[in-house]
């Protein structure tokens, strides 16, 4: 999520020098207090910088070749109250767990961070709001965050960051995909109305037994639970149990049933 408009120069030698220049990199008052470093490690030496603090460059030298095949390297700075850099995005992955899809990304340093924004793309291009998760606002440590998509769509699905600074100014990460299996198993299980407002649910499921044990748990987003039940069906043939959402906030929730097979369905609650 760099705000800045900067290019690699190249690099030269054996051992390598590495170089770095660019604009927007944030409010710097010395070309000196800048770094060019790695997050994983740090590697060579900081080199003499030059240009200005509106188009600085950066070096760095004494650099083996793996260094610079196996790490990306960052803008950083020495100062940051003199010269803040603005939000560095490391990292932004998505990755399926159960039936949702955690997003997790992490930041090398924060500058003005007010928030961000995790999006899911429609069709069309247009980035729908799945949630959002507040920045640290300026610091020069690192940051991990994390957000679950709790209703992602079978097959590919894609994500992006959008950073916003305390200004309203904002900016998007790279857009990042994901494929989701239809796990979705609700043949045999009816859960109504569906979407519900104001009013209670009704689970029922044909095919169990008399004296079969049932478990219902219905979980909101974030995967926490607001319901749960386990009991032996006393009928033959079908199990109906009637279950009030009072209070419960408007959003996706996952039913799940387990008797003599696993159910599973999602539901609106509007």
């Amino acid at each position: 999520m760099e705000h800045c408009n900067g290019q690699w120069i190249g690099w030269r030698g054996n051992p390598f020098s590495l170089r770095v220049e660019g604009t927007g990199f944030g409010l710097i008052q010395e070309v000196t207090d800048l770094r060019l470093t790695q997050v994983s490690s740090a590697v060579g030496s900081s080199g003499v910088n030059a240009g200005t603090v509106l188009n600085p460059q950066v070096n760095r030298t004494s650099l083996p070749l793996t260094a610079i095949n196996n790490d990306a390297f960052y803008i950083s700075s020495t100062d940051g109250t003199n010269t803040p850099l603005p939000v560095e995005l490391v990292s932004f992955n998505a990755v399926v767990e159960g039936d949702a899809v955690k997003l997790e990304w992490s930041t090398a340093s924060e500058l003005n961070n007010d928030f961000f924004v995790v999006e899911r793309m429609s069709a069309s291009n247009t980035g729908i709001e799945i949630g959002r998760v507040n920045g640290q606002g300026t610091v020069q440590t690192s940051h991990t965050y994390s957000l679950y998509d709790e209703n992602p769509q079978p097959g590919l699905n894609y994500y992006r960051l959008r950073q916003t600074d305390f200004d309203g100014t904002f900016t998007y990460s790279k857009i990042i995909s994901v494929y989701v299996k239809d796990t979705d198993n609700s043949k045999g299980l009816n859960v109504y109305p569906n979407p519900a407002h104001n009013e209670d649910l009704t689970v029922e499921v044909n095919d169990i037994k008399n004296g079969e044990t049932v478990t219902v748990v219905i979980f909101a987003a974030q995967k926490s639970e607001v319901f749960s039940f386990r009991d032996v069906n006393q009928a033959e043939g079908s199990f109906k149990k009637v279950i009030s959402t009072a209070g419960w906030m408007p959003g996706i929730y996952v039913v799940q049933v387990i008797a003599n097979k696993p159910y599973r369905k999602k539901i609106l609650i509007q």
